[in-house]
């Protein structure tokens, strides 16, 4: 699995309130592709979930 690309996106929301979006896209050249992208996706998922938690910790502390 290779990592393209990946992005952060700000969204301001109401109540001085802030959304933070994770992207990333990725290729593999696994066979059958439908079946190990389930696994890629979960796996990409969990990273983004982690990374985010992180950050929403060290933006609450402040």
């Amino acid at each position: 699995m290779v990592s393209e690309r990946g992005q952060f996106e700000l969204e301001a929301l109401p109540g001085g309130r802030t959304r933070l979006t994770g992207t990333t896209w990725y290729r593999h050249h696994l066979w059958p592709a439908a079946y190990w992208r389930l696994w890629s996706d979960a796996i990409v998922h969990r990273i983004h979930a982690r990374v985010l938690e992180h950050i929403k910790v060290l933006a609450e502390k402040a």
